[in-house]
């Protein structure tokens, strides 16, 4: 719980400049609310939170090197004390899902206003939950995280899967193929087929295949 003599710290993550710089300067302009640090990257979030310790942190989901739901999980297990407002432009239930089971304490869609989204920079530091109306909208229209599940993952070869959890854990092609002990361009090849029989073609949207499908532990 905040103390009153004391401003509500956050770190921003968002790979869209514009938008991080424009959200840093509303914060900052509100009293009582200071954005101590601001990357454009899972990786130095991780970094950012270990040294300036938020007391929350705003982070998008899909970002270049770790996604938003591997940095959650990154995020949480070094700072479990540390809350995470997820913020993004997608709104479908498996997204909702990946990142509250990665350990974030609300979602927010970037179509709401500024003001709600103080609000639930409040509510979450208090100790609460904050779900976004579109957020909940969606989940209710979902009868159920199990139904949200594509069973597509029975199409995919042991191999595959493997690769699979690799990417969802934030791991690059070249350090897949390290791990793995096979050449890049197999690995290349590998997720190119993960892709088309998922018919995913982000690698938000594998991770957070995967985190439905229990290939990884959230």
């Amino acid at each position: 719980m905040m103390t009153p003599d004391r401003d509500i710290s956050i770190l921003l993550a968002d790979d869209h400049t514009l938008m991080r710089q424009i959200l840093k300067d509303a914060l900052n302009r509100e009293p009582g609310i200071r954005v101590t640090a601001d990357t454009d990257n899972g990786r130095k979030a991780v970094e950012l939170a270990e040294n300036y310790a938020p007391d929350i942190i705003i982070l998008d989901i899909n970002m270049p090197g770790i996604n938003g739901i591997e940095t959650a999980k990154r995020l949480i297990k070094d700072n479990p004390k540390t809350k995470i407002l997820a913020l993004s432009m997608h709104c479908e239930p498996y997204y909702i899902h990946g990142m509250i089971h990665a350990g974030s304490s609300g979602f927010l869609i970037k179509t709401c206003p500024f003001s709600e989204l103080l609000t639930a920079v409040k509510t979450i530091v208090g100790g609460d939950r904050y779900l976004c109306l579109e957020t909940r909208k969606a989940l209710a229209a979902s009868p159920s995280e199990k139904q949200d599940a594509d069973p597509s993952i029975a199409r995919l070869t042991d191999r595959e899967t493997e690769i699979l959890k690799h990417i969802a854990e934030g791991l690059t092609s070249l350090e897949i193929s390290k791990t793995l002990y096979i050449s890049k361009r197999t690995v290349d090849i590998h997720r190119a087929n993960i892709m088309r029989k998922l018919n995913i073609n982000t690698i938000a949207g594998l991770t957070l295949f995967a985190v439905r499908e229990k290939v990884i532990a959230v």
